[in-house]
C-alpha cells in the first residue's frame, strides 16, 4: 500500500497520527476528519507529495499544528477547521501552494 494516493481516516477514533504514515511516500490527500486528535505532529512533513490535509473537527490547539508541514511544496489544501485554535499558525505565510 506505499503506493497509495488518498487515505481517508474519518471518525475512526484516531488519538493520534500512525507512524506508518512515513512510508506513504506518494500520498496526495490525508482526511482525518471529526476523530479525537490534539496534534498533527508526526511524519506528515516527510510525505513529498501530500498536497491536501483535512483535520477538521478534532481537538487541535495551536500547539498541535506543527510548523514543519508549511514547507511542504505541494500543499495548497488544509482544512483545520472546528478545532479549538485560537489564532491562525504563523507559519502559514510560508506556506507556498496555499490561496
Amino acid at each position: 500500500m506505499t503506493s497509495l494516493r488518498w487515505l481517508k481516516l474519518n471518525r475512526t477514533g484516531l488519538c493520534y497520527l500512525p507512524e506508518e504514515l512515513a512510508a506513504l511516500q506518494k500520498l496526495e490527500h490525508l482526511s482525518v476528519s471529526h476523530n479525537n486528535l490534539t496534534t498533527l505532529h508526526g511524519e506528515l512533513s516527510s510525505l513529498p507529495s501530500l498536497r491536501a490535509i483535512v483535520a477538521r473537527a478534532n481537538s487541535l490547539k495551536n500547539s498541535g499544528v506543527p510548523d514543519d508541514i508549511f514547507k511542504l511544496d505541494d500543499l495548497s489544501v488544509l482544512d483545520l477547521s472546528h478545532n479549538q485554535l485560537t489564532e491562525c499558525p504563523r507559519e502559514l505565510e510560508n506556506a507556498k501552494n496555499m490561496l
